[in-house]
């Protein structure tokens, strides 16, 4: 919805269970364009199968630097991504919520994981409990006005 909303385009929104299924339609033809992950088209890319025509983040990917952003490709302003993160029950002591942080940052900033992640086409970029706490309100946010934008009404039981 934000890409149709920001290029004005009315497009039809198809459900795949997965990135799999919808890259194996566009490998043959079924479709003609997909919004997918880097990790799940990149070996297909490298195969001459699909074409990469912008990545959503804001940067070009460090696994594939030769694919513009979606800015550089003429839709300023545009960023959506996949990212996962790491979550713990809301009363989870502060003690422990900084131990897990700090673990996880020490293991994602280790060279060869860090490398393994970027030749699947994965940017790792730990962060403080403060920023992702910042970055969910933000997406929270942002993900709001499409589907207010897009006047998407909850489903009815």
């Amino acid at each position: 919805m934000l890409f149709s909303q920001r290029a004005g385009l009315f497009l039809t929104h198809v459900p795949y269970k997965g990135g799999g299924p919808a890259l194996y339609e566009l490998v043959g033809g079924q479709i003609s364009v997909m919004f997918g992950s880097l990790p799940t088209a990149l070996p297909n890319m490298k195969r001459g199968r699909v074409r990469a025509l912008a990545v959503t983040a804001a940067k070009r990917a460090t696994a594939a630097p030769q694919i513009p952003t979606m800015h550089e490709a003429g839709m300023s302003g545009y960023e959506a991504v996949a990212w996962f993160a790491l979550f713990a029950p809301a009363r989870t002591p502060g003690l422990v919520i900084n131990k897990l942080n700090a673990e996880t940052t020490a293991m994602l900033t280790e060279r060869p994981l860090r490398e393994r992640f970027l030749a699947q086409g994965a940017e790792v970029s730990p962060s403080t409990p403060g920023e992702l706490d910042d970055r969910v309100r933000a997406e929270i946010a942002k993900w709001a006005a499409v589907i207010r934008a897009a006047k998407i009404k909850p489903l009815q039981n």
